[in-house]
């Protein structure tokens, strides 16, 4: 991995999803060895709070699957995703389906889900959305193309999951 870091590639890994194997350890070696700048899940990492406000620090991104983590029993129940507390923490989060194939949710179910049993805002959206667009690995000119036409959404028209809410 060091080499296609220093080519400039940049790395996404999944890693600290599970609770057998999703060790919080594992974001770090993710992270410190592998060079990754976006954490597929990592949500066991708010068990290691030091490791978890490190990697928030240093601004890793977490792609956070709620609906995935509770099928894959890495949370007790939905409700008891930790999601909302990744947000107010300061982590930077981008909502994902994960495996919309195997899992059977899609990212508009996603984001119902998130609203309704999680309780995730307007404000909650746009910052993961926003977050995912930064995150992403497009360059430059793709982002500011896609700010461009986020501009007149964010100022027209809410997901439909948060209509009325």
């Amino acid at each position: 991995m060091d080499k296609i870091h220093e080519a400039g590639m940049p790395i996404t890994i999944h890693a600290a999803e599970d609770r057998v194997s999703g060790l919080p350890e594992n974001a770090a070696i993710a992270v410190d060895r592998l060079h990754a700048r976006r954490i597929g899940h990592g949500i066991q990492t708010i068990k290691d709070r030091a490791l978890w406000r490190r990697l928030i620090d240093q601004q890793v991104t977490f792609e956070l699957c709620p609906t995935s983590n509770y099928l894959t029993n890495a949370v007790d129940s939905l409700e008891a995703h930790p999601i909302g507390e990744f947000l107010s923490g300061g982590a930077r989060v981008c909502l994902s389906s994960d495996d919309p194939g195997i899992m059977a949710c899609d990212l508009p179910r996603e984001y119902e889900v998130c609203h309704e049993v999680l309780g995730l805002t307007e404000d909650d959206f746009r910052r993961m959305n926003v977050t995912a667009l930064e995150a992403s690995f497009c360059d430059d000119g793709v982002k500011a193309s896609v700010r461009a036409k986020w501009a007149n959404w964010f100022a027209d028209s809410k997901p439909d999951c948060v209509k009325g809410g």
